[in-house]
């Protein structure tokens, strides 16, 4: 899992590592943006995202809920400062997406129109006024999502009778989207 924290002017990654082993996960300097996620071999998983000028550090957070801290990448050093710069080219456009998924409220999810089957782009906007997490899992036959959103998420990432793993070449497993 990667993550694309902007800091403000004169923070640096050390800063975020030192507020993160003092178990500061936000600070008022540091916007968490979201990134590309869990990507299982040998598939991939992306994220498109418009950076500014400034100064980034690509983060990863796997092992930071954890009371034990010995597995906690960041802290670990699994992260890398990012700098972006100005450029004299044109700006790329982000690529068009296929369906736009909009995140309304707690647990709810508007899609555009149906998703086809095949490689898409699928744009994620956080119309709330909170961080989400946005997650494809595909339910097994008969299962509804009524009975899947009942699962505690603390056995949602163990096999189970509800639902598989997505295992397909391209796929938002898990992302996070701040609140705008």
């Amino acid at each position: 899992m990667l993550w694309v924290v902007r800091l403000d002017p004169g923070k640096t990654m050390s800063d975020l590592l030192t507020a993160a082993q003092s178990e500061q996960r936000t600070t008022g300097w540091a916007r968490q943006l979201g990134g590309p996620s869990f990507a299982l071999p040998p598939r991939t998983s992306n994220a498109t995202i418009d950076l500014s000028p400034g100064n980034y550090v690509r983060v990863c957070y796997v092992g930071s809920a954890r009371a034990n801290k010995a597995r906690y990448h960041f802290l670990n050093g699994m992260s890398r400062p990012l700098t972006v710069v100005r450029s004299a080219k044109p700006h790329v456009r982000a690529p068009r997406p296929d369906v736009v998924a909009r995140i309304t409220g707690e647990g709810t999810v508007e899609f555009s129109g149906p998703i086809p089957i095949g490689r898409r782009v699928i744009r994620v906007v956080n119309s709330t006024g909170k961080d989400a997490e946005f997650k494809f899992q595909r339910m097994r036959p008969g299962v509804t999502g009524k009975e899947f959103l009942a699962i505690p998420d603390s056995i949602k990432s163990l096999p189970s009778r509800f639902y598989e793993h997505i295992d397909v070449p391209e796929c938002i497993a898990c992302r996070h989207f701040p609140a705008p």
